[in-house]
């Protein structure tokens, strides 16, 4: 037995000596590295060797080197050249990193000849063996010759067909994500797979055809299809052996991939495999819809599922929701289309529904659209029924916030004006950190009233007082939150559904707003000028220049405090640019700019000429086109839409003659 004793314990001693460890140093003080460098030479675990057996500045060095010279690339040669660059690694494994490093720069420029010629280059021969390689260059090459916007017109199905023949001939194979994209951009196109083409990439995949029937062999064959063929085409393939089967309704979510949608395809797939339409393949169907098509085909979803009795997840019904108020990208939302998600939300809602989640609703989208878009009839009582419902169920507005600072949120919503919303924060002072009141600065301003759709100016300074009271010090930021709110409000007073909701006195009210702007600069920025920096000037140039051309005279004011404190940068001249509108401010901003020593970028340069042609310079604009932007179509689509919607001959004809012009090293304007 002693003898047993003494065996444990030897076994267990190494281990108590790591257990021991930690406290041991922690008693003399040691430092975290000290401590886990000793706590590796007890355990005997070895530090992991470095990742490149290059120092990893060499590495970004030649990764940037790499995207310079691909970004500058124009013909095949330039192409060459960097695949030179590319083999001229200064480690071995990171060769494939700058190779697809080269290929990123060249799927972004979407030019179909330069990916063409990384493709048909020698040096790329070796990489026809890694099925990876070939899919991250082909993939960008396939999107690229379909680009409706491309600087080469698509290729024909003979064409197309010779690329993939060769790619074969190189000893590549045509992989799944390949035949996906290719039947991706046929079917936007909207064509379906050529058959010359869809030989060319056809794998041969067998049936799950035998005695050991397996329900998830079919959807897994269903799905590997349906990368390559039609629903339509798959649908007949199958159906013979599954129209007496019992399937799932998960079948059906399998033939709907991601580009089937519309509520008679979905009835004609139901039919044929005779199963009966469920909350999943409606919801999916929503899915697929919104990221298709928009918001819009979401409804047409959502109305079909409302008609046929059923309801649609959780989840979807909070994407919709989300996509027709479109909250994350900040973009118009139509009255018609906030009365839609509201339908939505009453939907999602009812007691009746399985799939309500009560303390998940995200309901602030919905709230904040109710709240900016002037138009929606009887907004403000949508807005307490909502609130009153998340009160009713014990759920908070924002579940990731501390619960009395959503409930001030909440209250916030329900205030009858911005007076009355800023009101609010005195009896809360002590308790708001900075970024709470930033954050409760964008609700306030998010509210737009009938008669008064705009965050005013002593609002506004009544907010600050409220932030000098908590002890907090004022900052750039809160002007910047305010003028955002104010520029926000003057765009949607130029909305067709806002003109009609407030008639005669929408202009009214954007002549208010731009007061407001005033009383800023005149009041706060002189009294303070540690507020005036450049990222508010800056703002308050754009929100001038909002839809008007009585403001030249504001806006230059702001581009004058720029140019005085020669804070001119590359990235602010196209908010300038923006900002003015006629030919005289348009050559005074730019000639100020070449005597700030600024060096303007090509993007920069095609936003001048655009300028100059919306002005009605088209010669000059295109001249600068020509011999500034050069032949890269990423930056000569900017100046088409002016002229492209009243098609003038004489302009197209400008365009063609100077576009057609050899260039010169220097632009004559």
């Amino acid at each position: 037995m002693q003898t047993c004793r003494t065996a444990v314990a030897r076994r267990l001693q190494p281990h108590l000596l790591r257990c021991r460890a930690p406290a041991a140093l922690r008693s003399n003080g040691r430092c975290a590295q000290q401590f886990a460098y000793a706590t590796r030479a007890h355990t005997g675990a070895r530090i992991p060797a470095p990742k490149y057996s290059v120092p990893l500045f060499a590495r970004n060095a030649y990764l940037d080197g790499l995207r310079e010279a691909a970004a500058s690339a124009r013909t095949p040669d330039d192409v060459e050249h960097v695949f030179r660059l590319v083999r001229a690694a200064p480690a071995a494994e990171l060769e494939q990193e700058g190779l697809l490093t080269v290929i990123t720069v060249l799927r972004g420029r979407k030019d179909p000849r330069l990916l063409r010629a990384l493709i048909d280059s020698k040096l790329f021969r070796p990489w026809y063996g890694s099925r990876f390689m070939v899919a991250s260059a082909y993939g960008p090459l396939f999107r690229a010759l379909f680009n409706p916007h491309g600087s080469c017109p698509p290729p024909t199905d003979d064409e197309l067909y010779g690329i993939i023949a060769d790619l074969k001939s190189r000893g590549g194979v045509v992989t799944p994500t390949m035949s996906y994209e290719l039947t991706r951009v046929f079917m936007a196109g909207g064509r379906s797979l050529p058959p010359i083409i869809e030989e060319a990439i056809k794998c041969v995949v067998e049936l799950p055809v035998g005695i050991d029937f397996n329900r998830a062999k079919w959807e897994l064959y269903i799905k590997v299809e349906r990368r390559t063929r039609s629903w339509r085409d798959v649908l007949c393939t199958v159906l013979p052996h599954l129209q007496y089967r019992r399937m799932p309704t998960t079948t059906i979510t399998a033939l709907m991939h991601d580009d089937v949608w519309k509520p008679r395809d979905i009835d004609e797939i139901t039919d044929a495999l005779a199963i009966e339409v469920d909350t999943g393949i409606v919801s999916r169907a929503v899915e697929i819809a919104v990221k298709r098509s928009g918001a819009r085909a979401g409804m047409e979803v959502f109305e079909y599922a409302r008609s046929k009795g059923l309801y649609i997840s959780h989840r979807s019904s909070q994407h919709l929701i989300t996509a027709l108020v479109a909250f994350r990208n900040s973009s118009i939302t139509s009255p018609a289309a906030v009365d839609d998600a509201v339908n939505v939300f009453r939907r999602q809602v009812q007691p009746d529904n399985p799939a309500t989640d009560s303390h998940h609703l995200g309901t602030l989208p919905l709230l904040s659209a109710l709240a900016v878009s002037i138009g929606v009839k009887r907004r403000w009582e949508k807005i307490s029924d909502i609130i009153s419902f998340l009160r009713r169920k014990d759920a908070s507005l924002m579940p990731h916030l501390r619960r009395k600072f959503s409930s001030l949120i909440e209250d916030i919503f329900l205030c009858p004006s911005h007076s009355a919303g800023v009101d609010i924060l005195y009896g809360q002072r002590r308790d708001l950190a900075y970024d709470e009141l930033l954050q409760l600065l964008h609700h306030i301003g998010k509210l737009r009233f009938d008669s008064a759709p705009t965050f005013s100016y002593a609002d506004f300074v009544a907010f600050l007082r409220t932030v000098e009271s908590c002890s907090h010090v004022l900052s750039p930021e809160l002007i910047a939150s305010w003028i955002s709110a104010v520029s926000h409000s003057r765009v949607l007073l130029r909305m067709s559904w806002e003109q009609h909701a407030l008639g005669p006195s929408a202009k009214g009210f954007d002549d208010l707003a731009v007061s407001y702007l005033h009383q800023l600069e005149k009041g706060l920025l002189a009294d303070k000028p540690a507020l005036d920096t450049l990222a508010v000037r800056v703002q308050l140039m754009t929100t001038y220049g909002v839809y008007s051309s009585v403001h030249d005279e504001d806006v230059l004011r702001c581009w004058t405090w720029i140019v005085d404190h020669n804070a001119v940068t590359d990235e602010i001249i196209p908010y300038a640019l923006q900002a003015v509108t006629g030919v005289a401010a348009v050559r005074d901003l730019w000639n100020d700019v070449l005597h700030q020593g600024v060096v303007p970028s090509r993007s920069t340069w095609a936003e001048y000429a655009a300028r100059l042609i919306r002005c009605g310079r088209p010669d000059e604009g295109f001249e600068i086109l020509r011999n500034e932007v050069g032949d890269d179509s990423h930056y000569r689509r900017g100046p088409f839409p002016p002229f492209a919607p009243n098609r003038s001959r004489t302009l197209c004809e400008t365009a063609s003659q100077y576009l057609e012009r050899p260039s010169h090293s220097h632009s004559t304007v």
